[in-house]
């Protein structure tokens, strides 16, 4: 991700990314090394995405995964993707 614009020309302040799979041997988003499980919503500012990493499960799997931003005023809706890893 990188610094952007909303519809009104509103630039990014955050963004929010969460993984959305609950079975807990799936793969995680890794933030300045700290894991981020399931459930766990983690915001950060556009600079601080070379900071955030997909960490792949230990075998093959697929993720739900989500991301939304807000521009000062308001936050978009959460936008669903899969991501299909094949396993460290």
């Amino acid at each position: 991700m990188v610094a952007g614009w909303d519809a009104d020309g509103d630039a990014i302040v955050f963004y929010e990314v969460w993984d959305g799979n609950g079975d807990g041997g799936s793969g995680y988003w890794n933030y300045r090394d700290q894991p981020y499980g399931a459930g766990q919503a983690l915001r950060f500012t556009p600079e601080q995405t070379r900071y955030l990493y997909f960490h792949a499960a230990q075998y093959s799997t697929r993720d739900q995964l989500f991301v939304r931003a807000f521009d000062g005023k308001d936050w978009s809706g959460w936008v669903e993707f899969s991501l299909t890893t094949k396993g460290q």
